[in-house]
């Protein structure tokens, strides 16, 4: 759904049940699952994928006191339907949520836009801490982008590889990026940290193999 690929530490494979039994220490911070995945290998190629992406028509969302909000209705679809039939995730996010954990949301291309929908989505639970995406589309209008920077700020990582056409890509004239932007270029190995939203530097270029050079080490749930 979000990342196909990826491993867990153990005892945590396959649904997780009881969370508590899955708990690691990394850096002083108790871990509930964590992957490292290469973000190539995810489904944002296949055919079913793409019919979800041309659906790009604006779709109001009912994020408490976003007003004139409207996202990508395809996108929003994709996570509805991953929330509703992924396999453990009602029971992973209350189980993770009464142990005090907080859930990050994090994905790739696709799951990237899926990862905007699922803060929007989860954020007034209060057990929403950060978004991590790679590779997004523009997937909300302003007034949406305005919505999860002023309640998640700082705490939302936009990256960008060198020159992904993705981000680039305009689906509907209504649609910007959210988020402070954070540009990787492999060619040095630097991050830049972009001024704004609209900031071209992590606005997407025109190199399509740069979508698929992102490896990430991600946290779904953490507690301090």
């Amino acid at each position: 759904m979000l990342l196909t690929r990826f491993n867990f530490m153990p005892p945590c494979h396959g649904p997780y049940i009881n969370p508590g039994g899955c708990e690691s220490s990394i850096s002083g911070s108790k871990v509930l699952q964590q992957f490292t995945s290469p973000a190539g290998q995810n489904g944002y190629i296949e055919p079913s994928k793409w019919q979800t992406n041309a659906d790009s028509t604006p779709t109001p969302v009912s994020w408490p006191g976003c007003t004139g909000c409207t996202v990508h209705h395809g996108f929003y679809t994709n996570y509805l339907d991953a929330k509703n039939y992924t396999n453990g995730f009602a029971t992973a996010f209350n189980a993770a949520s009464a142990l005090g954990y907080k859930v990050n949301c994090v994905g790739h291309s696709l799951g990237a836009a899926v990862a905007a929908m699922c803060a929007g989505d989860l954020y007034p639970s209060g057990k929403v801490t950060e978004i991590y995406t790679y590779g997004e589309f523009r997937t909300m209008n302003q007034a949406a982008a305005t919505w999860v920077d002023s309640r998640l700020g700082s705490k939302v990582y936009r990256v960008v590889n060198g020159g992904d056409s993705v981000p680039a890509q305009v689906l509907d004239a209504t649609y910007v990026h959210h988020g402070v932007g954070y540009k990787r270029d492999g060619s040095n190995a630097r991050t830049l940290v972009c001024a704004s939203d609209t900031d071209p530097e992590c606005a997407g270029g025109s190199n399509v193999l740069d979508h698929g050079r992102y490896t990430l080490t991600i946290t779904y749930f953490h507690r301090y």
